[in-house]
């Protein structure tokens, strides 16, 4: 039977510093304006949170802290994909353990790994974690590509619940969608393509934009599953290039801004990302009437 952790829009919260240390009173904050705003999950430390400059100790703390400020008031994702299989396998245990309620995990990047040792790996972290893992591919960032026959084999193996696909390619989606679409939950990884995974039978969105508009992306989501599909998609293709415009430069860079610009939190990042420079974002924000 279909596990689903989540039907709508996640948001692949950031992580705020301050001195170079997680800010997290501004984390707490970021986390009740996204539970106000009717966001149908939370994903800590995923690409967007910075996870892959994060130790071992801060990250399990900001999972630990964002599993007690959501308080079960929405399923708490946790990420824990790392090219080293025993940290993944660590923090896959830790998360679990503290209860979180779904996990997801990247694919090994940089030493990418064989068909067979992607397979390995998730199949570990499901072992650990009561099936609780969302494959998260893309390519892009890791330089490995999970293809839809490699999804039909962790479906078939019952390794995986759900499947974050960050790929911009929609045919080779669709085939994901024949293989795995009634076995498991696929959630577009690129805000761009929300209604194009919609469209397939997707379950929704783990979403950069929804930092900064929760309520817009939300709207969206419910309009098209409510059946109001014309309506979704000229809120949808209103707001296209403030989505696109959050992946001008290398991501989570221009949304960081963007939080800093609307008082959200501090704007900073960790080497080897550095901060936005120009003011296109501020520009953005107003010209959708955001500041």
């Amino acid at each position: 039977m279909k596990k689903t952790i989540f039907k709508g829009i996640g948001t692949a919260l950031i992580t705020p510093f301050r001195e170079g240390k997680v800010d997290y009173v501004s984390l707490a904050n970021l986390i009740e304006l996204q539970i106000f705003s009717g966001v149908d999950a939370i994903i800590a430390c995923g690409t967007t949170g910075e996870a892959s400059t994060l130790s071992i100790a801060e990250q399990e703390g900001v999972i630990k802290f964002a599993i007690k400020i959501t308080a079960g008031r929405v399923p708490l994702i946790a990420g824990v994909g790392s090219n080293d299989y025993q940290k993944a396998k660590h923090l896959a245990e830790f998360a679990s353990k503290e209860g979180a309620d779904g996990l997801l995990a990247v694919t090994p990047y940089y030493n990418k790994g064989t068909e067979k040792g992607i397979l390995q790996y998730y199949s570990g972290l499901a072992n650990v974690s009561e099936g609780k893992v969302i494959a998260y591919n893309v390519p892009t960032r890791t330089g490995v590509s999970i293809t839809p026959e490699m999804y039909g084999k962790l479906c078939d193996e019952g390794v995986i619940c759900g499947i974050k696909e960050a790929k911009n390619d929609m045919a080779e989606a669709a085939r994901t969608f024949a293989l795995c679409g009634e076995k498991v939950s696929i959630y577009s990884g690129n805000d761009n393509l929300l209604l194009p995974f919609l469209s397939l039978g997707g379950d929704g969105c783990i979403s950069v934009a929804s930092n900064i508009i929760p309520s817009v992306m939300r709207e969206i989501y419910t309009l098209y599953t409510e059946g109001e599909k014309e309506e979704a998609a000229k809120l949808f293709l209103h707001y296209l290039k403030f989505m696109d415009g959050l992946f001008s430069v290398v991501n989570p860079v221009p949304v960081k801004k963007c939080a800093e610009l609307l008082g959200m939190c501090g704007g900073d990042l960790r080497l080897p990302l550095t901060e936005y420079e120009g003011d296109a974002m501020e520009k953005l924000l107003k010209e959708y009437g955001l500041i």
